[in-house]
């Protein structure tokens, strides 16, 4: 079986993260697996893609007009089996549906969805983005011969706005590499363990400002964590980064919360091996409820149990977990609360707990058997023409 997998398009450390895993997971399942880079040749250093097209990163709008063109007549070329869409992608689905009928190609077109568009707030409603990502979704279903979500309530959320067709659907959630079970050998990361915490709290990815992580910030100002046993991590980069930066410093709460910006992909054990606790205080807004956080089965999976917001997506994946502390409301005292729950507990207690989170991630959770999953879905799919 042989898939040309497009969209997102960078060699960014959250697509080498997910791509590159799940590529490798694939390509493990007997999966010839290729996919479209965007950025200089050689610049992808992750995954277990047999073969990547690297189209030059664009400099205006004309480059990425002229990019379109190139993925168009990359995938018009392709002689594999399936070739899947990411949302991002979408509106690829007529081209291709014509070059097919054109050609004569035999692939298959999936569409994945993963995301929906994710607000800034919660007043903001992206009418905008909103329109234009349900238009294109409308328009690739017209096209395309089978789909995938990441979370059945993404799947009904999807069917409730666009017409599918009926269209066979396989769900996926997000998942970790191997790699994430098996950090033996691997040194905590020294700038975490030199702030000096007795628990090192965590939070891994994207600081954008649909993320709302000022609001764990704001919850560290409280008198109860004064004493500096907790400390504050958020490692990544977005558009809410200065912003956070600033709050730090209006707040003064250097001592007490560290943003350390991006790191390698190839260090992000050695962080999570550095701290005590994730976090995944993720909003009560739709594109959250129906997501499926790749962060949360990295902690769990790194042996982290996890402090997250009570949404139905955590629920659906963590409910009665031992290991999932649940924030009873969505404000700084819920956050705060939660957290002064997990800093009682004994560091025995708080090893079982991350004990039990990998062993939940190892039993279901890894991309391998995600690639089981897909494989399956496609042979199925092959097998009813």
């Amino acid at each position: 079986m042989r898939i040309l997998w497009i969209g997102p398009w960078h060699s960014d450390v959250l697509c080498q993260q997910v791509r590159g895993s799940m590529a490798q997971a694939l390509h493990e399942a007997g999966i010839e697996i290729s996919t479209i880079v965007v950025g200089s040749p050689g610049s992808w250093t992750t995954g277990g893609f047999d073969y990547i097209y690297y189209c030059p990163k664009p400099r205006g709008w004309l480059g990425k007009i002229v990019n379109q063109f190139r993925f168009i007549a990359i995938a018009s070329h392709y002689r594999g089996d399936h070739i899947v869409l990411g949302e991002k992608a979408a509106h690829f689905a007529p081209w291709l549906a014509l070059v097919r009928r054109m050609g004569l190609r035999t692939w298959k077109l999936v569409l994945d969805i993963r995301t929906l568009p994710i607000p800034l707030s919660a007043n903001d409603a992206q009418r905008n983005v909103q329109k234009r990502f349900w238009l294109q979704l409308k328009t690739a279903f017209r096209h395309v011969d089978a789909w995938m979500a990441i979370t059945p309530r993404l799947r009904d959320a999807v069917m409730d706005k666009v017409n599918t067709r009926n269209l066979p659907c396989q769900i996926w959630q997000s998942a970790v590499d191997r790699s994430f079970l098996e950090s033996g050998g691997v040194e905590p990361a020294d700038f975490i363990t030199k702030c000096g915490h007795a628990i090192n709290v965590l939070y891994l990815g994207s600081l954008g400002r649909g993320r709302q992580l000022d609001l764990a910030v704001k919850a560290m100002a409280e008198p109860r964590f004064a004493s500096g046993a907790i400390g504050l991590h958020l490692v990544g980069t977005g558009d809410h980064l200065d912003e956070l930066r600033g709050l730090v410093a209006r707040q003064r709460l250097e001592r007490l919360v560290h943003i350390w910006g991006s790191i390698p992909y190839a260090g992000i054990q050695s962080v999570l091996k550095g701290c005590d606790l994730g976090i995944l205080p993720l909003p009560p807004l739709e594109a959250w409820n129906v997501s499926s956080a790749l962060k949360l089965f990295e902690y769990l999976g790194a042996g982290l149990p996890v402090l997250v917001s009570d949404i139905p997506a955590h629920r659906d994946v963590l409910d009665c977990k031992s290991f999932a502390f649940f924030m009873p409301e969505y404000s700084l005292a819920g956050f705060a609360s939660t957290l002064e729950s997990f800093s009682n507990l004994s560091l025995d207690q708080r090893h079982a707990l991350g004990l039990q989170a990998r062993g939940f991630v190892a039993a279901a959770h890894t991309w391998n058997h995600r690639a089981h999953d897909i494989q399956g879905f496609l042979a199925r799919l092959d097998s009813q023409t």
